[in-house]
């Protein structure tokens, strides 16, 4: 396409100049952005995983929480439900940056009389999301209760999940375990394929639709308990976290990555507590923004710019970061030179605005990018 004798130059803002717009893609004048999670809502995260829900630990479908990784939503909807109730926050919060623990109980329902029973939800992302559920009976009687959990998710990418996702339901394919000890969802769009796998154990008594239900009978003062695991495909150049368990604080002292990662650092000793308080959380919150990565002759640390949108390589804001960084050591800003480097422009490319020696935007690994679609690829 050209205006006068001049040809239009593509850029990611109109990638192909002079085709026709696709009206099904809402315009930014009928954008409509989805609700956010209320101002007790917790996230949990390590490396390019996080999972972002309200204060009681649950992801209601249309939101902007869920289970993320690499720029991928893997689960929209995770929401926990005694007899079609759901429950109610006594306490919750994180643990440690990849952790949070969930204190709840049940409401005036008709079934059952208000704080009958608690119910405990730990979780943590690494090799993926794990929580275990904990229910206790306060009753002197036996009760029997349904428990529930809804399961689902639309693989948005994370563009869409700030903006307009588009359904993919039709795409997915739902292969459930008939004994209740398993979900998966399939999609595949051309050369972009993602699974999510819901391990369950002990399995649900039965599965409705994409929902785990178990039926508990629960003896007086009675407790159960369930874990669940959903395990995420990690890219090559991706380092697995070491995590085994529901936080840091849980671990054995000096063992854990937080204990390791301080232990590593200069320490400063002055006479202002606020200073030394704010060089202390700073040290933690960098820890929880590092993004762990493997080349082929090294294994790096980045810093990440920060949650929900940016846990990944940008150009200049991971240069200013990483300059910044040094005085907690020359690791992170050192991952940050190899990893820009790598991906140092070496052609041009209007669409995705590389000419020689440029130093890339920004890095993005999901479906929009992987198809052509947006320009945040190498």
């Amino acid at each position: 396409m050209t205006v006068g004798s001049t040809p239009r130059r593509a850029t990611p803002a109109d990638p192909m100049p002079g085709t026709s717009v696709d009206r099904s893609i809402p315009s930014p004048k009928r954008r409509n952005l989805p609700p956010e999670l209320g101002p007790d809502a917790i996230a949990i995260l390590e490396g390019r995983t996080f999972l972002y829900s309200d204060a009681v630990g649950d992801v209601a479908r249309g939101s902007i929480g869920g289970l993320v990784h690499a720029d991928t939503r893997f689960l929209n909807h995770w929401l926990l439900t005694v007899d079609g109730e759901r429950l109610l926050a006594l306490r919750s919060g994180t643990v440690d940056h990849y952790s949070a623990a969930f204190f709840l109980t049940n409401p005036r329902m008709a079934s059952l009389a208000p704080n009958t029973i608690g119910v405990r939800r730990l979780r943590f992302v690494g090799d993926g999301l794990h929580e275990r559920i904990e229910v206790s009976s306060f009753s002197e009687q036996p009760i029997r209760v349904e428990l529930r959990l809804a399961v689902g998710n639309d693989f948005a990418d994370l563009f869409e999940v700030k903006d307009f996702v588009r359904d993919r339901s039709a795409e997915i394919r739902h292969d459930h375990a008939s004994d209740g000890s398993r979900l998966a969802f399939r999609y595949a769009n051309q050369g972009f394929e993602a699974e999510t796998v819901v391990e369950v154990s002990p399995p649900a008594n039965h599965v409705e639709g994409d929902d785990l239900v178990w039926d508990l009978d629960l003896p007086p003062r009675g407790e159960w308990a369930c874990d669940l695991h959903v395990p995420l495909r990690l890219g090559p150049m991706a380092i697995e976290p070491l995590h085994q368990d529901f936080g840091d604080v849980f671990a054995p002292e000096g063992s854990d990555s937080v204990s390791h990662w301080l232990a590593q650092i200069p320490h400063l000793e002055a006479d202002s507590h606020l200073l030394s308080e704010v060089v202390a959380k700073t040290a933690r919150d960098l820890l929880a923004l590092r993004i762990a990565a493997r080349t082929e002759t090294e294994d790096i640390l980045l810093p990440a710019a920060g949650l929900p949108w940016f846990l990944t390589l940008f150009g200049r804001d991971t240069l200013i970061t990483a300059y910044q960084t040094v005085a907690f050591g020359p690791r992170v800003a050192r991952g940050a030179l190899v990893a820009l480097a790598r991906f140092q422009g070496t052609k041009r490319d209007d669409f995705r605005d590389e000419e020689p020696g440029k130093i890339l935007h920004e890095l993005r690994t999901g479906e929009l990018t992987q198809l052509g679609l947006k320009p945040h690829s190498p």
